[in-house]
């Protein structure tokens, strides 16, 4: 599986103003990171979580806007996504 995340990560961090990413599972335990600190999967997991109690038939993407960028968070399955895009 690790092998698996690391080839996604890099996917992702290809993309145009992509700077992070992160997969966490279900216990919040970091899985892979780049870009991203790893203390605070514990807290995308949590987002991910409560966002479900809203919208229990879909996966809900959460989103976190600052002036610098914006932090994408989505829980689908196991596997918690984060990704971090500069604007």
């Amino acid at each position: 599986m690790e092998s698996g995340l690391v080839e996604i990560s890099n996917e992702v961090l290809s993309r145009p103003k992509v700077k992070g990413f992160m997969a966490i599972d279900n216990k919040g335990l970091c899985l892979q990171s780049e870009g991203i600190n790893e203390n605070l999967s514990g807290i995308f997991s949590a987002i991910a979580n409560s966002a479900k109690l809203l919208d229990t038939e879909d996966d809900p993407v959460v989103e976190l806007e600052t002036d610098k960028g914006r932090i994408l968070i989505q829980g689908k399955g196991n596997v918690v996504t984060t990704i971090y895009k500069t604007k």
